[in-house]
C-alpha cells in the first residue's frame, strides 16, 4: 500500500522536548530570563505563583508517516496471552544497579530516558555473563549532540549540526538523540568518565552557564561503554506492543506531556491526561499494571488544592471527578528523571492517557562497543532526510532501485566488514536486499567489484539496523569497498543526509565524489549524490584481521587480435583479478619470459605485426605471484584500393604520374598517399588497348613516418587515349580511331629509376610474403 508522504511529522518531530523538571525557587528567575529567548515558552500556574518551563523547539524530520488504513502491526514476540497482568523491569535481578537519576537544572529528560532505556537493555542482555550494569552518561549524550566532532576514521570532516541557541537551555527529542545521534557512535559514554555533575554544576540558579570551561574533553566524543545495534521508532503504539518491547529490550522509552498540577494525583502518584496529545516530558516506561485501579487516577484539584479548570471554566468536584478518572482500570509504571520526587522516582499513567502511547515510543538493544571497532559512515549531522527530497522525486529508492556507500579502508590494517546498518524511517513492512563489493574496479561503479557478502531485513518501522553478513568480507589496508542497499518488493523510506537549516540548527555537511550512490530502476548509471551535496545514512561494522586477503583470479587476460586502423590498441584485455594485479610485458619473442620490465599497464601496438604479450598475477599483501604466461596478438594489413584515373594526351605527350592522378579507398585515418609508380601498358603487341598501370605505392601517417607495410594493395588499371594534334578548328579524334592510320609505337613512360627505392620495394614485398606466411602458421 503505497506510503503518504508528510514534510512534518507534527505531533511528535515540530519540535524538540525540553523536559519538564523538578520545581525549585530558581525556577521563577530562569523563567523571567528564558521567556525573552525565541526558543522557550513559560506558562504560569494558575494560583501556584509558580512558572514551568515547556518550551518547544522545532525539528524538521522528513518521515513517512503510517496512517490508519495502512497500518501494519509488527509481529509480536510474545502473545498477549502470554503477557502477565502485572510486570517491573526495575524489580527484576538483571536490573540490579540502575538508579533513578535527577536531570535537574538542564532540560536534557530526553538523554535521561535513552540512557536508562540502554541501561536497560544491556543489562537484561549481559547481566549473567557481566553482572550489574555500568552507570551511562546522560550528560555526554546533551553536550555532544550539539558539540558534534569528527568521526575516527575522519569521514565526516566539515559536517556540523549548530544549534542557534546555547547548547545548555535546548532539548532533544528521541528522534534527535537515537535515530540520527546513536547511530554514530558517538554517545553512551560512562557516567564515571562523563558525570553529569560536570554539566550541572555550572549551570545558575538562573539557567545560565557559570563561564566554565566546556564539561568534557572532545577527546571522549567517541569514547563509549555500549552502542546502539537496533532502535525501533514508533509514531504511536498499543498496548500489545509497548508490553511485548518491554519484555524484548527491557524497557521503553516514550514521551509525555508533564502537567503535574493538573493531570497528577499526587496522594496515589497516578497521572492522567485526559486533554490532550501535546508532549514534552521523556519517561522511561518499565512495566505496567493491567489491574491498577481507575479510582486512583481521580482528583479534584490541582496540586495546590485549587479546583480545577477546564476549558476556561471552574469544575464542580462532581465534575472534576468524572473527567479525571479514566474509562478503565490499567497503568504504565514510568521512570522519571526528577530525582526521588513523587514514588521515589517511579509513578503510574493511565492506559488511556492523552499523551501515552499515542506518542513516540522508543526501544533500544544495545551491545558492546567493542564488538566492532570501526564504524565507516558519512552522515555526521542531524539533518534526516528520507529521501533527496521533493526537488528531485525522480531518485526516490522505489521498487528496484539501489542505494550505495563507497568507502576507503583508512584504517592502515586489513579488517573484516562484519555487518553493515542504515537508518530507515519506514512505516509499512520494507525489504532491504544488502551486498557489499570488494576491490572496486571502477570508482564510479559501486557494484563493479567481487560480490562478497549478501544479506537481507525487513523494516516495519523508523529504526536504525545493525544486520550480520552472511560471512566476513577481507578488506586490505587501503581499498575501498561497496555496502549496495536495493529495494525488490516495494518502495524504502532510506535516510539521506542533506545540509539545511530549521528553527534550531544549521546543518552544514561536507561530500565528495565517489561516497554515496543512486542507481534508477531502468538505469545502468549510477549518479553521484555529491551532485545534490548529500550522502546515505549507510554505515559498515568492522574488525581488524590479521588475515591477508587471497589472490583470487576470475578472469584470465585474452589477446585482442585487430586490423591496422593507424591508431593504437591494447593487445590484451585487462583481465579480473581481486586483492592483486595483472602485471604486463611485450616481447618478440615466444620462447623465454622477460625477467623485468612488467607493469600495469596493457602493452599496446600500432603496426601490422605479430606480437607476444607476457603477464603474471601478483598480489597486493605479499609477494605472491604466478608463473608468467603469453598471449599471441595479430594486428592484420589493412587491405586498401588503389585505381588509376583515365587520361587523354596527344600521340606525344607525357602522362601525369602525380598522385592526384589516382584514387584510394580505404585508407586509415591520418594516412595519406605520398607516391605512386604509373606505368603506361598494352595488351597486346599491337597495342589495341592502352592503360596506365599503378604500382609500388608509398604510403605516410600523420607523423610522416612510412607505413606501408601496414597494407595489402590492390591496384586497378586507368584508360588511356591518344589522339593526333591537328587544327583546333576539326575536333581531335582519339586513338586508334584516325583518318589517317599511322602505325603507333606504346608510348611507355618510366620514371628515373631509383636504386634504393627499388630494394625497398624488393625488402617490402618479401617482409609482406613473410608476415603471411607467419600468419598463416600462427
Amino acid at each position: 500500500m503505497k506510503k503518504n508522504h508528510f514534510r512534518l511529522l507534527t505531533k511528535l518531530t515540530t519540535f524538540v522536548l525540553t523536559g519538564t523538571m523538578a520545581f525549585g525557587p530558581w525556577m521563577t528567575a530562569y523563567a523571567e530570563k528564558a521567556s525573552e529567548d525565541d526558543n522557550t515558552s513559560f506558562v504560569e500556574e494558575e494560583g501556584s505563583g509558580r512558572k514551568k518551563l515547556t518550551g518547544l523547539l522545532p525539528v524538521k524530520t522528513n518521515f513517512y508517516h503510517r496512517d490508519s488504513s495502512s497500518s501494519s502491526k509488527p509481529m509480536l514476540g510474545f502473545h498477549a496471552q502470554d503477557l502477565p497482568a502485572r510486570y517491573r523491569a526495575d524489580e527484576q535481578e538483571w536490573a540490579e544497579g540502575i538508579k533513578v537519576k535527577n536531570q535537574d537544572k538542564m532540560p536534557s529528560c530526553w538523554a535521561f530516558a535513552i540512557t536508562t532505556c540502554a541501561e536497560y537493555s544491556y543489562a537484561k542482555e549481559t547481566y549473567e555473563e557481566l553482572g550489574p550494569v555500568k552507570e551511562i552518561s546522560p550528560g555526554h549524550m546533551a553536550y555532544f549532540v550539539y558539540n558534534r566532532q569528527p568521526d575516527p576514521l575522519g569521514n565526516t570532516d566539515g559536517d556540523s549540526s549548530v544549534p542557534k541557541y546555547n547548547w545548555w537551555e535546548l532539548g532533544g527529542h528521541p528522534s534527535v538523540g537515537g535515530l540520527e545521534f546513536l547511530s554514530q557512535w558517538s554517545g553512551l559514554c560512562l557516567e564515571e568518565k562523563a558525570p553529569y555533575s560536570n554539566i550541572d554544576d555550572h549551570i545558575t540558579d538562573m539557567g545560565t552557564w557559570d563561564g566554565s570551561p566546556e564539561p568534557y574533553d572532545a577527546s571522549l566524543a567517541y569514547d563509549d561503554y555500549v552502542v546502539i545495534e537496533k532502535m525501533d521508532y514508533k509514531d504511536s503504539a498499543d498496548q500489545n506492543e509497548i508490553k511485548d518491547m518491554i519484555m524484548k529490550y527491557g524497557a521503553v522509552a516514550g514521551t509525555i506531556h508533564m502537567e503535574t498540577d493538573i493531570f497528577l494525583n499526587s496522594d496515589t502518584n497516578a497521572f492522567y491526561n485526559y486533554m490532550d496529545d501535546d508532549v514534552d516530558h521523556g519517561v522511561v516506561i518499565v512495566g505496567w499494571d493491567d489491574n491498577y485501579p481507575r479510582e486512583n487516577f481521580t482528583h479534584t484539584t490541582d496540586l495546590n488544592g485549587n479546583p480545577l479548570s477546564y476549558n476556561w471554566r471552574t469544575m464542580s468536584e462532581q465534575e472534576a471527578a468524572r473527567l479525571t478518572t479514566p474509562a478503565g482500570n490499567g497503568a504504565w509504571i514510568v521512570q522519571n528523571s526528577w530525582g526521588d520526587y513523587l514514588d521515589h522516582g517511579f509513578f503510574y499513567v493511565s492506559y488511556y492517557s492523552e499523551d501515552l502511547p499515542k506518542s513516540c515510543v522508543c526501544s533500544f538493544d544495545m551491545m558492546d562497543a567493542d564488538t566492532y571497532k570501526y564504524n565507516f559512515f558519512y552522515d555526521g549531522t542531524l539533518n534526516t532526510f528520507h529521501s533527496l527530497g521533493e526537488d528531485t522525486p525522480q531518485y526516490s529508492t522505489q521498487k528496484g532501485t539501489k542505494a550505495a556507500n563507497v568507502y576507503k579502508n583508512t584504517t592502515g590494517e586489513n579488517i573484516t566488514v562484519d555487518a553493515v546498518g542504515f537508518t530507515n524511517y519506514d512505516e509499512i513492512p520494507t525489504h532491504y536486499n544488502i551486498c557489499v563489493y570488494t576491490d572496486l574496479q571502477d570508482p564510479n561503479d559501486p557494484e563493479s567489484g567481487l560480490l562478497a557478502a549478501q544479506a537481507a531485513v525487513i523494516t516495519e518501522n523508523p529504526s536504525i539496523q545493525t544486520v550480520k553478513l552472511d560471512n566476513p568480507v577481507l578488506v586490505g589496508d587501503g581499498e575501498s569497498y561497496s555496502v549496495v542497499l536495493s529495494f525488490p518488493e516495494e518502495e524504502g523510506a532510506l535516510g539521506v543526509e542533506r545540509p539545511g537549516y530549521d528553527d534550531t540548527y544549521v546543518h552544514t555537511i561536507q561530500t565528495e565524489p565517489g561516497q554515496s550512490f543512486f542507481l534508477g530502476a531502468n538505469s545502468d548509471q549510477w549518479l553521484d549524490l555529491d551532485k545534490y551535496n548529500a550522502c546515505y545514512r549507510i554505515r559498515a561494522f568492522a574488525n581488524p584481521t590479521d588475515t591477508t586477503p587471497q589472490l583470487k583470479i576470475v578472469e584470465e587476460p585474452v589477446s585482442l587480435d585487430t586490423q591496422y586502423d593507424g591508431k593504437e590498441h591494447k593487445l590484451a584485455t585487462p583481465g579480473k583479478i581481486y586483492n592483486g594485479d595483472f602485471l604486463f610485458a611485450l616481447t618478440e619473442r615466444n620462447d623465454t619470459a622477460p625477467e623485468e620490465g612488467y607493469s600495469t599497464e596493457i602493452p599496446t601496438a600500432v603496426n601490422m605485426d605479430v606480437y607476444y604479450v607476457w603477464y603474471k598475477a601478483k598480489s597486493k599483501y605479499t609477494e605472491e605471484e604466478t608463473e608468467p604466461k603469453y598471449l599471441t596478438t595479430v594486428i592484420d594489413h589493412r587491405e586498401i584500393t588503389i585505381t588509376a584515373k583515365d587520361q587523354s594526351i596527344d600521340r606525344n605527350g607525357e602522362i601525369d604520374t602525380s598522385v592526384d592522378q589516382v584514387t584510394v579507398d580505404g585508407l586509415a585515418d591520418g594516412d595519406r598517399l605520398v607516391s605512386i609508380n604509373l606505368e603506361v601498358m598494352s595488351d597486346t603487341d599491337d597495342a589495341k588497348n592502352v592503360y596506365i598501370n599503378p604500382s609500388c605505392a608509398t604510403i605516410y601517417n600523420q607523423d610522416n613516418e612510412d607505413v606501408t607495410l601496414n597494407y595489402v594493395v590492390n591496384y586497378k588499371n586507368g584508360k588511356l587515349s591518344a589522339y593526333k594534334p591537328v587544327d583546333p578548328t576539326p575536333a581531335p579524334v582519339p586513338y586508334p580511331v584516325d583518318p589517317d592510320p599511322v602505325p603507333v609505337t606504346p608510348v611507355v613512360v618510366t620514371p628515373e629509376v631509383d636504386p634504393a627505392a627499388e630494394k625497398l620495394k624488393e625488402d617490402k614485398e618479401a617482409f609482406i610474403s613473410y608476415k603471411n606466411e607467419q600468419k598463416s602458421y600462427a
